[in-house]
């Protein structure tokens, strides 16, 4: 079966023909454009959802500045921010923004905790 698709309506036609879901006919396309089994992009995308939650939970527990000193902290305050009684744009969006910062913030520590200097 060939899954290619080149616009929108050609992707929900193929859904439809095949009953199968949007994410069903991208892994199949996906499995045969790189020759690899299904099984495989999964364990890969599995194994790169874990990369980022940690990130996410590493960034969030970071208090000090960066080496460069242009970030730390900032997750933590937007984490907090998203739980407050009403955040702007509602606090799914707030907790969203904060685990983005929290991946930045891990990135430019290098993926290290570092400790608030005393």
């Amino acid at each position: 079966m060939n899954f290619d698709y080149a616009t929108t309506t050609e992707l929900l036609a193929l859904c439809e023909q095949e009953n199968l879901s949007i994410a069903c006919v991208a892994l199949r396309r996906e499995s045969a454009e790189q020759g690899v089994p299904e099984s495989d992009l999964v364990a890969r995308m599995r194994d790169h959802y874990i990369s980022m939650r940690d990130s996410v939970r590493k960034g969030l527990e970071i208090t000090a500045l960066s080496p460069s000193g242009l970030s730390g902290g900032d997750a933590n305050k937007l984490l907090a921010y998203s739980r407050s009684e009403s955040p702007l744009f509602g606090s799914r969006l707030a907790r969203t923004m904060a685990y983005g910062f929290a991946v930045l913030e891990c990135n430019a520590q290098f993926g290290r905790i570092v400790a608030t200097p005393t």
